[in-house]
């Protein structure tokens, strides 16, 4: 194994690799590069997406070559392309490393059971030697087993899994693992409610993807793991390799239960030191800050280029400051600290991968995923035109419900989650009663699809029909939106409700009249969504002035702001859109190509020339960093 540092001279490593597929949510890269830079390597860490195993190793017989690691689909294929394979690999069947021996040859390893043998034993080794349990059977249920068995000594292994198949060839690739192991496949609550107490298991390690159970056999699954959880002799640790999002489902039940939860973030922290020890020796190794390695923030910028919406969990807004701020780090006091600030995830509306009558969504959904996104919101209109292309028709609530049932499916095989599902428009204050209850019964089918799509989150945009229409009545305003919120609190689980002030509405468009509407509403279930456009559109911008801006805009906005920060609760964001939009060339008043004497010149502009982030090489002038600092770095609890 080469021990040869960067500085030494004759040495020619420059780049480490991450090769596979769906690469862009990795977060990988700047770690990798904050220790590399810590060690004084001086390497770059590229993630590759490889159309071909053979891609991948054609870049690691470059001389520029220091390491690489490698994830799905690759793990198996590339084995036969390298020169030597250590022992782990070989029995785990599948490598996540490749690293330069000292004789010049390529050789494979496997970091994944490092990562959660450390995880496992660095958060109780109470387990040691008792009976574990693995939900899955994939590749991931290998290492674990692997880690399980031959560093915890845990003989009696579980396994659920809902594919019986899976699991026979999960038995005989475990079989070389080493004498005493026993691994055996719970496929119904009844057999494990047969075991006893002395018997249950201590170490949970969750290897499936994040998605809620369907089948018959999923929620089998489900009940067996919750059986386990709750009526555990003593809550043990629950390990989730899963960490897209990082509080899973599976690792919400463990805190349900009272058990240590271990997020799947840290299974690639736990591997650094091993990869490094490969690639430059264990000397090398040693000197990584391990503490401060995981705990700098990544650059996520990176993630929010090109993003237009961020959802975040209002008590973590903290995810992108790094982009807002320029910076390429920003410190953390400790990863607990780290995470607990990290709850917010990419997401982008269908919507803005291309309109329903011109894309379809299968296309739009497996370009997200490989984009990175972790979740999308879901337009109606999507729904809609996919009821219309399956049953010809979408005025039927079983055709839409059934069009939800393929949009989870999508989502699902992408790896998405549906993070909210919106407009709910042309609701409150209207004033035909008729016409509000009609609302009221349309509601009902959007808990429906909600469910469906299991989310839990319903945007409603404010109203900006015509006066004749609807009423500025603040108290019939906020009643109807109360009585959305109650609804919302009798499902189960509860629906939330993101109410958002658009620019152009008719009577509440500011940020404040909608904070306003949530403080009067008072529900916990009822909350805002701020968007940098309809913010910044409203206060700082006018695209029907020459000037493209209100006469006092920068006072102004700084005012808002000031405000804002002052005044908002960042628990009651429940969701933010990261938004910009084209400056004109010339006034959008009549005469211009988008003005129409029906809508207010703000919502022509919106409809024709919102921008994604960043793209000020497109004509975006909006300010919208400013206005998205103080949401992610001034608003408090």
């Amino acid at each position: 194994m080469s021990t040869t540092r960067i500085s030494e001279p004759g040495d020619q490593r420059a780049f480490t690799y991450f090769v596979g597929v769906g690469l862009s949510h990795s977060l990988s890269p700047p770690l990798h590069d904050f220790v590399a830079n810590s060690l004084g390597l001086g390497w770059k860490f590229v993630a590759h997406e490889c159309d071909s195993v053979e891609e991948g190793i054609r870049l690691f017989r470059q001389p520029s070559f220091a390491g690489g690691v490698v994830t799905m689909p690759y793990k198996t294929a590339i084995m036969k392309h390298l020169d030597g394979l250590d022992e782990q690999c070989i029995k785990i069947g599948a490598c996540n490393n490749v690293y330069r021996a000292a004789d010049g040859s390529l050789r494979g390893a496997n970091t994944d059971w490092c990562g959660v043998e450390g995880c496992l034993a660095t958060a109780s080794d109470v387990g040691k030697g008792r009976p574990a349990l693995i939900v899955g059977a994939g590749g991931a249920a290998r290492a674990a087993i692997y880690a399980l068995h031959e560093r915890l000594a845990c003989n009696l292994i579980y396994v659920v899994n809902r594919d019986k198949d899976e699991v026979a060839a999960l038995l005989k690739d475990t079989a070389s693992y080493g004498p005493g192991l026993s691994v055996k496949h719970l496929d119904c609550l009844e057999a494990a409610k047969n075991i006893g107490q002395e018997s249950d298991p201590f170490y949970i390690v969750g290897g499936v993807p994040d998605y809620e159970p369907q089948s018959a056999a999923e929620l089998e699954g489900r009940e067996i793991l919750v059986h386990f959880l709750k009526n555990a002799r003593q809550p043990g640790v629950l390990l989730d390799i899963c960490y897209k999002p990082r509080r899973t489902r599976t690792i919400k039940l463990g805190e349900q239960y009272g058990w240590h939860v271990v997020d799947g973030t840290m299974v690639i922290g736990r591997q650094v030191y091993e990869q490094y020890r490969l690639w430059c020796g264990e000397a090398t190794a040693n000197m990584i800050p391990l503490q401060e390695a995981w705990t700098p923030s990544f650059p996520i910028d990176i993630w929010l280029r090109n993003c237009r919406y961020l959802l975040i969990d209002a008590r973590c807004s903290f995810l992108v400051v790094a982009a807002l701020t320029k910076k390429t780090h920003i410190e953390y006091g400790s990863y607990d600290n780290y995470l607990a600030k990290m709850s917010c995830a990419p997401a982008i509306s269908t919507m803005s991968l291309g309109r329903a009558w011109v894309h379809q969504m299968p296309e739009k959904l497996r370009q997200a995923g490989l984009a990175g996104f972790q979740g999308v919101e879901m337009f109606y209109e999507d729904l809609e035109y996919m009821a219309k292309e399956a049953y010809g028709d979408c005025s039927r609530p079983e055709h839409i419900l059934a069009a939800a049932r393929q949009a989870r499916s999508l989502c699902d095989d992408n790896g998405l989650v549906v993070m909210a599902l919106q407009p709910f428009w042309f609701y409150e204050g209207l004033i035909d009663r008729h016409e509000h209850e009609l609302r009221i019964e349309k509601l009902k089918l959007w808990f429906q699809i909600a469910k469906i799509l299991n989310t839990d989150l319903i945007q409603i945009p404010s109203n900006f029909l015509p006066e004749k229409h609807i009423s500025g009545d603040l108290d019939l305003i906020v009643s109807d939106l109360i009585e959305v919120a109650d609804l919302g609190l009798q499902q189960s689980p509860p629906i939330r409700f993101a109410y958002e002030s658009l620019a152009w509405s008719t009577y509440i468009n500011t940020w404040e009249q909608s904070w306003d509407i949530v403080q009067r509403v008072n529900r916990s279930n009822f909350g805002c969504c701020l968007d940098t456009f309809n913010i910044a559109g409203r206060v700082w911008a006018d695209p029907a002035s020459p000037t493209g801006k209100t006469p006092n805009a920068d006072a102004d906005i700084e005012a808002s702001l000031d405000r804002l920060r002052r005044t908002v609760d960042v628990r009651k964001i429940f969701f933010l859109q990261v938004v910009d939009a084209e400056e004109m060339e010339t006034p959008l008043i009549e005469g211009h190509p988008w003005h129409d004497a029906a809508q207010p010149s703000r919502m022509s502009w919106s409809r024709n020339a919102r921008l994604f982030a960043y793209e000020t090489d497109r004509g975006g002038y909006l300010p919208i960093l400013k206005v998205a600092r103080v949401i992610f770095e001034d608003l408090k609890p």
